[in-house]
């Protein structure tokens, strides 16, 4: 259940940004397009949005990353645990047949 929190999460995560993102976008164009500027101070306010608009979406994606690669450690570890098990599994019915083969090979010596 832990990790379909986990995954639900990332999700949600991705979800937010995206919105966050396309606002973000959205905003700053309608900003632009109303805002009575001169050429130069419209190119440098279009260059502070964009440089802001880049860092946070490094920092979204960096956070995507991190959830994802423990997503992937979570999967991964979920995954060995389970293969250990059935290993051990498959040793104990091994032993068990095994040790039924030794009974009937007894048993049929004797009878």
């Amino acid at each position: 259940m832990d990790h379909d929190r986990t995954v639900n999460t990332a999700g949600v995560c991705s979800a937010f940004f995206a919105g966050l993102f396309t606002g973000a976008a959205v905003g700053t164009a309608i900003a632009l397009w109303f805002a009575p500027r001169s050429g130069a101070q419209m190119r440098k306010r279009v260059a502070r949005s964009a440089r802001a608009a880049g860092d946070a979406f490094t920092g979204a994606m960096d956070e995507l990353t991190e959830r994802g690669q423990a997503v992937y450690d979570r999967a991964t570890e979920v995954a060995a645990q389970t293969g250990e098990g059935v290993e051990r599994v498959a040793n104990a019915i091994g032993e068990a047949a095994t040790d039924s083969a030794r009974t009937i090979r007894r048993a049929a010596r004797r009878g």
